[in-house]
């Protein structure tokens, strides 16, 4: 934010609005008057997810905003506890499926990326596991450290260290490039599982009816900030990637990524009215 505040020649602060499914944040965003000052970093879950998962919203995905620009993406990890006598995700498949209803796996809330990545995980492979909803990533990865739970989907940021000294067990990486910090864990493609990738991303927006020359200036803002090689290197150290893009690019990724977790809620009868 003080690269954008040097850009913009005022300062930047940011208002966390936590709770209520990101309701209260995306609310206040989209109620905010179109003049530029209000930006809304907005997630996969606020403008892709959340439409799926509850029969009403107190804002509107795509009418009450204009996107700008697309931040980072990042996708999760297929990881294990190494007591779990599996190596691979053939494997891991095969003793799931042998075991209808008996292996559990955590994920930070019902409707969570994590938790509808591994809906997914059932869909394409038949297997049957029973859910273990936690309030928060790092209970989830306490647990399946401690065995409690047999598997989980995160991100690397989270991760990475505990795969590395070898606590957690990284089978697959639940997208299409492998990981630099982590390179010896496959693709879900090349492990044998085409299909089995979800992306979480965070992008930035405006109220609508915000004039297209403000939303120009800070797509050139915001996309220099992104740029930098600082931030770069600081996104790409929690095994994200920057992903600037034009506001364009950015709307057609919300509608693409609205069908796509449509489709795997629906499948898994998935709802939180």
């Amino acid at each position: 934010m003080d690269k954008l505040s040097k850009s913009m020649g005022q300062p930047v602060i940011v208002a966390n609005r936590p709770g209520a499914s990101g309701f209260i944040a995306a609310e206040a965003a989209a109620k905010a008057k179109p003049d530029g000052y209000t930006v809304f970093m907005g997630a996969t879950n606020h403008l892709c997810i959340n439409p799926s998962l509850f029969s009403s919203l107190p804002y509107h995905p795509v009418r009450d905003f204009a996107p700008v620009t697309l931040g980072a993406s990042g996708q999760p990890i297929l990881l294990v506890n190494p007591q779990l006598p599996v190596r691979t995700l053939a494997e891991f498949i095969a003793y799931a499926k042998a075991r209808p209803g008996q292996l559990t796996y955590g994920a930070p809330g019902v409707g969570s990326p994590q938790h509808l990545s591994m809906e997914l995980f059932e869909q394409l492979t038949g297997a049957d596991m029973v859910h273990v909803p936690y309030k928060n990533q790092p209970q989830v990865l306490t647990d399946l450290i401690g065995g409690q739970i047999h598997a989980a989907v995160e991100y690397a940021s989270m991760a990475a260290p505990h795969v590395q000294s070898g606590k957690l067990r990284g089978l697959a990486i639940v997208g299409s490039r492998r990981k630099p910090a982590l390179p010896d864990i496959p693709t879900a493609a090349e492990a044998g599982l085409p299909g089995f990738e979800t992306t979480a991303w965070y992008g930035y927006l405006v109220p609508a009816g915000t004039p297209a020359e403000i939303i120009a200036r800070l797509h050139r803002d915001l996309t220099a900030a992104l740029r930098t090689k600082e931030y770069v290197e600081f996104v790409e150290s929690f095994g994200s990637n920057v992903v600037a893009s034009t506001p364009e690019e950015f709307a057609a990724i919300i509608k693409l990524e609205q069908v796509r977790w449509a489709k795997i809620v629906a499948q898994a009868g998935v709802r939180l009215d």
